[in-house]
């Protein structure tokens, strides 16, 4: 005889309402930043399933969106087989809930290979829409898109770039994050709070056609 749990009757009435689950952490990269026109591997780790009311659900599927322009080749995970459908990277496992975990307990990463546009300072977002064992999904966008960040291509020590764009404040302390200082017109900036004490003249914008210089 088949039993009917609590928790199988609140998915099932969350669904018939329209209820979707929340899942419980966005899914991000595990290092947001890729150097511009480069191969790289992005890994995006999914912290968490869904839940409904007191119940959890482990994830079962993640579909993430390729930009346009971009093709990747995906990795088989822990979450499951890999494939490329159309201009999506899918993972799932086989049936649920076959090969899933009765509750939410693990955390997953999903791997995949591409070759990163020549654009420095801009950004890649990858819409993914994750889907739990009790068919709940949620889909993350907007603010909270997985997303990376295309810097240009350094080594250790002094790099010398020229602005291809406009830079504001923002897009300054966003892309040089990890440098130890930017330096440009006689002005500096510096994510270390202990060298941007000392700056006396800091920079806050660069102009489209400056040359500027970034120590890593």
């Amino acid at each position: 005889m088949k039993t009917v749990t609590t928790a199988s009757l609140l998915a099932s009435a969350a669904l018939l309402l329209g209820v979707v689950p929340a899942a419980q952490a966005h899914v991000s990269f595990v290092d947001n930043t890729a150097e511009a026109g480069r191969s790289f591997v992005a890994s995006a780790q999914i912290s968490h399933g869904c839940e409904t009311g007191a119940d959890q659900f482990d994830t079962y599927k993640v579909v993430v969106e390729l930009p346009a322009g971009v093709t990747a080749r995906p990795v088989h995970s822990t979450l499951g087989n890999a494939k490329v459908v159309g201009t999506t990277l899918v993972w799932e496992r086989p049936a649920p809930p076959v090969a899933t975990l009765a509750d939410d307990t693990l955390f997953y990463r999903v791997d995949f290979r591409f070759t990163v546009p020549n654009l420095p300072f801009t950004k890649l977002t990858f819409r993914t829409t994750q889907t739990c064992t009790n068919g709940g999904t949620q889909v993350w966008e907007g603010v909270d898109v997985p997303t990376l960040l295309i810097v240009p291509v350094h080594v250790n020590g002094w790099n010398k770039y020229t602005a291809q764009s406009a830079l504001d404040a923002t897009a300054i302390s966003t892309f040089f994050s990890d440098a130890q200082i930017v330096w440009s017109n006689g002005k500096a900036y510096s994510a270390n709070p202990a060298t941007a004490a000392v700056i006396s003249n800091p920079l806050t914008s660069i102009a489209a056609g400056d040359v500027f210089w970034v120590k890593y």
